[in-house]
């Protein structure tokens, strides 16, 4: 029983927080941000050289582990496309299995 009033009481509370209205997140742009361009894409070099030394450290350091994730994905990659992961004999069986079955 104890177990039931504890669902019970979680299932009430959550159908309360349903009720709750969505902030209005409207109001809290400027007309001067509302009218703005969008901004261009930059390059990575020119954000850097605007940057002070920690900001480029830690822009580096990010840019060399995705560089580094980028590499380890295209290794992979490769030896997916190398490996051979069902050989002739086996993918023999398995195409008289799904004959069998498919009638």
């Amino acid at each position: 029983m104890p177990r039931f009033v504890t669902v019970l009481a979680l299932l009430g509370a959550l159908a309360l927080s349903a009720c709750a209205g969505f902030p209005d997140l409207d109001d809290t742009i400027t007309g001067q941000a509302r009218r703005a361009p969008f901004p261009g894409l930059m390059p990575i070099e020119e954000i850097l050289a605007g940057a002070g030394a920690a900001d480029r450290t830690a822009a580096e350091a990010a840019a060399r582990s995705m560089a580094w994730r980028a590499e380890r994905l295209r290794a992979r990659q490769a030896a997916i496309r190398r490996a051979v992961i069902i050989d002739d004999r086996t993918r023999r069986r398995m195409a008289q299995a799904v004959a069998r079955h498919a009638g």
